[in-house]
């Protein structure tokens, strides 16, 4: 009979995106059983990211990682699955053990449940044998990414690899580090644990610090076998990953950058836009607004075209007007054509700005002298405006 109680559940996530859960130590007799002593395991908060992604792990089995750190790695990648959404359409796992027979122990696709695949890895056996690493790298780019072990469409290749020490044969794993990046696998981080990589106490320390350097080529931690159970460590490791899968993530706060805006919401006449930005501590986020709207800036609609010819000489006020008195109305300027006594135009920007800024958005409009007060030379013009009727209220009429 096993001499602790069952995990409780998780508790829910505080401030700093952790959770615990608690278990009874059990002192069992032919008579009684009682609880001498309670353990608590302290979590990282399952934060959403959206955006599919696999992520394969290369734990250390060989014998000289021995049994009891085996287990502490599986351990620690265990407490990180249960950080990340695990769906089809979300965070696939997989995991290779080396050992003198390096192989698959979790594929991407074996399971879509969290608690199942929890379960499969805390079943994978332990090898030993010689540390055949370069096996496990040639798995990796060879079979866990594979189409046919449906990995997750669009989304990163990444791995995370956690050794004990230097291989059997370094230039076989130097080759097969090599085919890793050229297949697109990015590492999220390498963790050497364990003595070998000491040099206080390790002769030969440099060749492990070396050769996980060159595999992983960024980002290599080092730390003793027993800080694998540290939560800084997880949540470390969970943050770059969580940055790979999605490059504007910040780890530690409580809510992404907001979107951009959408497209409006119809075509023509008072739409509107929206963007988000999605919770990631719903322990932080609660009062945080996470969409936004605003009324679209739309071209006039339901409008109307008008023309009128001006002529400077013999006017000194032109105004422009649209009917139909009974419906709210906005007038827009479009287009305005400069032309000489000979009929020859062309398009006069400067004046059609001047009337915009004086006229759009009203009913109707006048304009002194609109053509100027220092004509070199006879002329006239011929402005092209809109009447927009009914528009919507507060919408923002946008010339263009």
């Amino acid at each position: 009979m096993s001499n602790v109680s069952p995990w409780s559940e998780w508790s829910k996530c505080d401030r700093n995106n952790r959770r615990t859960r608690q278990r009874l130590l059990l002192r069992r007799s032919c008579a009684y059983t009682e609880a001498y002593d309670m353990e608590e395991d302290i979590g990282v908060c399952k934060l959403a990211v959206p955006a599919p992604s696999n992520i394969v792990f290369i734990i250390d089995g060989s014998y000289r990682a021995g049994h009891s750190h085996f287990r502490l790695q599986l351990l620690f990648v265990m407490g990180i699955m249960q950080a990340f959404a695990v769906g089809r359409n979300l965070t696939r796992f997989g995991v290779i053990q080396v050992s003198g027979k390096s192989g698959i122990g979790l594929r991407l696709n074996d399971t879509f449940d969290i608690d199942t695949m929890i379960d499969m890895v805390d079943d994978i056996p332990y090898v030993g044998g010689p540390r055949a690493t370069f096996e496990a790298l040639q798995l990796l780019s060879n079979e866990m990414f594979i189409q046919k072990n449906n990995t997750a469409r669009n989304g990163p290749n990444l791995a995370v690899f956690v050794s004990c020490g230097a291989s059997i044969n370094s230039t076989a794993v130097m080759q097969a580090a090599d085919d890793v990046h050229e297949a697109g696998i990015l590492y999220a981080r390498g963790i050497g644990i364990g003595p070998e990589f000491e040099y206080d106490t390790n002769s030969d320390a440099h060749i492990a610090v070396a050769e996980i350097t060159s595999v992983v080529r960024t980002n290599v931690t080092f730390h003793h076998i027993r800080e694998l159970s540290r939560i800084d460590l997880m949540e470390a490791l969970v943050a770059d990953l969580h940055r790979l899968i999605d490059p504007t993530y910040e780890y530690g706060v409580a809510v992404t950058h907001w979107s951009a805006w959408s497209a409006c919401s119809v075509s023509c006449g008072g739409g509107v836009q929206t963007r988000r930005r999605r919770c990631i501590n719903p322990q932080r986020c609660k009062e945080k607004r996470l969409v936004r709207t605003r009324q679209c800036g739309l071209r006039c609609c339901n409008a109307t075209q008008h023309e009128v010819h001006f002529d400077c000489i013999l006017s000194s006020r032109l105004t422009l007007l649209c009917n139909q008195d009974d419906y709210p109305k906005i007038l827009l300027v479009r287009h305005v054509d400069s032309c000489s006594m000979t009929n020859a135009c062309e398009q006069d920007d400067e004046i059609r700005t001047s009337l915009q800024k004086r006229c759009d958005g009203k009913g109707h409009c006048s304009a002194i002298y609109p053509c100027g007060l220092t004509n070199q030379e006879e002329r006239s013009i011929v402005v092209s405006y809109e009447c927009c009727y009914n528009p919507m209220s507060g919408t923002d009429i946008q010339n263009g």
